[in-house]
């Protein structure tokens, strides 16, 4: 199972870039539309509608939406068999769950460290130097990072 991190942020324009076959950009066109694309065969949009409502469309056959309840609950739900929650416990801790056999967790030591573990055999860890840097690891052959300043981090399961 593969962990997409998808980040928003305020003013900067920034890419995400993969060092393997697929590149993911982030665009943020005002403050209301981010976009996610992949130069696959599918794209994911990501659209504010407000401050309250995110989706997360595939082209494909499966439909993420992401949804704001108040200022604490956020849901990443699949029309396929997988369903995957991030809620926000206070101000510091989000989770995110499979209901099959991966466990993927965002925990939040302080305003700082932000980790996603995975307990198979790949480890993504996201890691907070300063404001400025985070950077998404894959103990594979891949490495992605993001050198932005981040005013919201979420993370979207794929």
């Amino acid at each position: 199972m593969h962990v997409d991190n998808t980040f928003f942020f305020n003013e900067i324009r920034c890419n995400v870039r993969s060092l393997g076959n697929t590149l993911y950009a982030v665009r943020s066109l005002g403050n209301t539309l981010y976009a996610v694309r992949s130069l696959g065969n599918t794209l994911y949009a990501v659209r504010s509608l407000g401050n309250t409502l995110y989706a997360v469309r595939s082209l494909g056959n499966t439909l993420y939406a992401v949804r704001s309840l108040g200022n604490t609950l956020y849901a990443v739900r699949s029309l396929g068999n997988t369903l995957y929650a991030v809620r926000s416990l206070g101000n510091t801790l989000y989770a995110v769950r499979s209901l099959g056999n991966t466990l993927y967790a965002v925990r939040s030591l302080g305003n700082t460290l932000y980790a996603v573990r995975s307990l198979g055999n790949t480890l993504y860890a996201v890691r907070s130097l300063g404001n400025t840097l985070y950077a998404v690891r894959s103990l594979g052959n891949t490495l992605y990072a993001v050198c932005m300043k981040l005013s919201v981090l979420y993370d979207y399961p794929k």
